[in-house]
C-alpha cells in the first residue's frame, strides 16, 4: 500500500482533508478485498512501536533543545 503522503499538497483546506481521508479508506478497503484478510486496527501507537529507536532519538533531541540534559536508562518490564 502506498504511503498516505504521496501526492499530498498543502493548502487544500477542509475539502482536501475529506478527500484525503476518503482516499485512504478506499485504499484500505481495496487491500482488504484483494488479500481477503479481516481488518485489524493497528492502534494509535503503531508507528511508535515500529520506529521506537527513531522516536527515542527525536524526543531526546527535542528535550535537549529545550535545555535539558537527558540520560536514558533501560528498565525491566514486569511480566
Amino acid at each position: 500500500m502506498p504511503p498516505a503522503t504521496v501526492g499530498w499538497r498543502p493548502g487544500g483546506g477542509a475539502k482536501h482533508a475529506i478527500i484525503a481521508i476518503a482516499h485512504n479508506i478506499l485504499l484500505i478497503a481495496y487491500d482488504l478485498l484483494r488479500t481477503g484478510r479481516p481488518y485489524e486496527d493497528l492502534g494509535a501507537d503503531d508507528f511508535d512501536r515500529i520506529n521506537a529507536e527513531g522516536l527515542k532519538r527525536y524526543l531526546v533531541k527535542r528535550l535537549e533543545r529545550m535545555g535539558h540534559q537527558v540520560v536514558l536508562t533501560p528498565t525491566t518490564v514486569p511480566a
